[in-house]
């Protein structure tokens, strides 16, 4: 699979769950860096469900959440 198609299944995948977009939205008005990271990235490449997700905050998590 190339980076470009694991891209585009992740992009997919992200559009299921809005509140993905409400945090994207929040981290830029905060200039904050967020990432999904860890399983749920790999998973769903693989077309695995998963019912978790990992997020990487730039800076101090506690704070932003």
């Amino acid at each position: 699979m190339t980076r470009d198609e694991a891209s585009i299944i992740i992009n997919e995948e992200i559009s299921k769950l809005p509140f993905l977009k409400e945090i994207s939205i929040f981290a830029k008005k905060k200039s904050t860096e967020v990432y999904i990271v860890g399983g749920f990235v790999r998973d769903k490449i693989l077309r695995r469900e998963k019912n978790e997700i990992d997020f990487l905050v730039v800076g101090d998590g506690v704070e932003f959440a």
